[in-house]
């Protein structure tokens, strides 16, 4: 029996995450695995997805490393139900730039306090812990870390039948400590020197517009 494809090609997504040096590819519609994925250069793919049909060239988001396959149809994972081909590949780390941290935890530790840009007052009202908060990337390390993402409840709720407002994946602070972030910090208002209209943070001194009021009594 001759099997016959529809005649267009699959879409391509491709992620590069650097942080876990790997770089993500997921096509779709696929109806099997594909009859060619190479490695044409450090940073492009050469893909057909039958013998008979047209090569589609990826261009990647980064560069692969040198040890990455030639052929990359054994790393391909086919999905029918879904009629998705995934595969994850190796990223070059080499080419990244250099981090830049505009804030830092330790920084604000040794200065004590945060001021405000216009009148120059404390915004901390007492002595608080600094605490950096993880890569502004940190959940492409969840499929790492975790068997399901958080989030992900099975069909259930907590055993007290309420479920939690807020995502697992939001880092929240409290009472007496502040998360630092690359350029905010994160602070509950009953630990900053601020008054809150409409959910517009400001300076108590100056009104000088300091953030936005979210949920929990948090600052940003």
């Amino acid at each position: 029996m001759t099997v016959v494809y529809p005649q267009h090609q699959p879409t391509f997504f491709v992620e590069l995450m650097p942080h876990v040096a790997q770089m993500a590819i997921t096509a779709a519609p696929m109806f099997e695995n594909p009859s060619h994925l190479t490695v044409l250069s450090p940073t492009s793919l050469y893909f057909k997805q039958t013998a008979g049909s047209e090569h589609i060239i990826v261009d990647l988001p980064g560069e692969l490393t040198k040890d990455a396959p030639i052929s990359c149809v054994r790393v391909c994972q086919f999905d029918k139900p879904t009629q998705t081909l995934t595969a994850r590949l190796k990223a070059d780390r080499s080419d990244r730039p250099a981090r830049v941290v505009p804030l830092s935890a330790t920084d604000l530790s040794s200065s004590g306090n945060v001021w405000c840009n216009a009148c120059k007052s404390p915004l901390i009202k007492q002595m608080v812990k600094f605490l950096d908060l993880p890569s502004e990337r940190w959940q492409e390390m969840l499929d790492y870390w975790h068997c399901h993402k958080p989030g992900h409840n099975h069909g259930h709720e907590h055993e007290h039948g309420y479920s939690d407002p807020v995502p697992k994946t939001q880092l929240v602070p409290r009472s007496l400590l502040v998360l630092v972030g690359l350029s905010y910090i994160t602070a509950l208002a009953s630990d900053i020197n601020c008054t809150i209209k409409e959910n517009i943070v400001q300076c108590s001194i100056c009104n000088a517009v300091l953030g936005t009021f979210r949920c929990r009594s948090t600052v940003y």
